[in-house]
């Protein structure tokens, strides 16, 4: 079994490949490549984990069911959501 100090050690290591995907990123965005986009699903996903949902799940997707469920953070997020890309929660919550 891993240490506490073994797995800080491991998150510090994780922390800086994610520093380092994040200003990867925004040059293969801009040219046009697939990997900038992966990091930005990739850090969804993480960001979703961590705050209690599924870790295979994009936090749209989950704040489309919250919606769905009527609480009143889902109706909140996908307002914001969906102010930056009409439908894209309910195109999310088919996924």
């Amino acid at each position: 079994m891993i240490s506490r100090f073994g797995r800080l050690l491991i998150w510090l290591g994780s922390l800086a490949l994610v520093l380092l995907a994040n200003l990867i990123a925004p040059i293969s965005i801009l040219r046009g490549g697939a990997r900038g986009w992966a990091v930005v699903q990739s850090n969804d996903m993480a960001l979703n984990a961590a705050l209690g949902g599924s870790p295979r799940e994009y936090i749209s997707t989950r704040c489309a069911r919250a919606r769905a469920a009527g609480k009143w953070w889902g109706r909140l997020m996908c307002r914001l959501i969906d102010a930056a890309d009409p439908g894209h929660c309910d195109r999310f919550l088919r996924h």
